[in-house]
């Protein structure tokens, strides 16, 4: 039970961090960088007081942080196929990746509604 618990707190705290970074606007080079290396201290933390080995779904969030460092055709596909997260979520991802054209954004947001 006490594992399920942890199961549960750690999905919704993951999917609440996930849908910050995307709320957070635009990103530069080094503020993704600080995301992995933030990440990367909250499982170290939490990894010895959950006791779960390894912390579950924390691919959720570095798949997503990684996501960021896609080029805008590589981007465009991860997009298409990664239904786990939201569509507000991708939308925010979308919308940070300053690389991508406004063409592109366009078209992938018009895919994302359907």
């Amino acid at each position: 039970m006490e594992k399920f618990f942890w199961d549960r707190a750690i999905y919704y705290s993951f999917k609440a961090l996930v849908q910050g970074y995307g709320d957070g606007g635009k990103c530069s080079t080094e503020g993704r960088a600080l995301m992995q290396l933030d990440f990367q201290n909250v499982l170290m933390k939490l990894e010895p007081l959950c006791g779960i080995k390894p912390v579950p779904h924390a691919n959720f969030v570095h798949d997503y942080i990684k996501a960021y460092y896609l080029p805008e055709n590589g981007l465009e596909q991860w997009i298409r196929s990664h239904s786990e997260y939201s569509s507000k979520q991708l939308s925010s991802l979308l919308g940070a990746a300053a690389h991508v054209s406004k063409k592109a954004r366009l078209r992938i947001l018009d895919a994302l509604k359907d």
